[in-house]
């Protein structure tokens, strides 16, 4: 079984119901303006050419490679970076992520 599977299971549903035909896309990361994203928070669930379709795209790219290592310094720092992003664009409380880690980390997928 895959390292935080659960986890990787939720969110990809989570951005999957948001944005139907989205597909995973490693972006570069570094030209995502964050502030821009979080000054049009209400709009994202409609627009899918904004900032936070580019970011759910790379999120649903890394919880890809996510899957695909065995390595689980990797797979921990990465699922922390994917949390942290589903946190500031507003889309998982800090309790609900704590509780998606707390399920895989209790099944021993971590």
């Amino acid at each position: 079984m895959a390292l935080y599977s659960h986890t990787l299971e939720k969110i990809r549903d989570f951005i999957k119901n948001k944005f139907f035909s989205i597909q995973s896309t490693r972006a570069d990361v570094d030209t995502i303006d964050i502030a821009s994203m979080l000054s049009h928070l209400h709009e994202y669930s409609r627009i899918e050419t904004t900032e936070y379709y580019r970011m759910c795209q790379h999120i649903l790219w890394m919880l890809d490679e996510i899957e695909k290592t065995q390595d689980s310094k990797k797979a921990a720092r990465w699922i922390g970076y994917v949390l942290d992003r589903m946190e500031i664009l507003g889309f998982l409380t800090n309790k609900e992520s704590r509780e998606m880690i707390r399920i895989d980390k209790n099944a021993g997928r971590e």
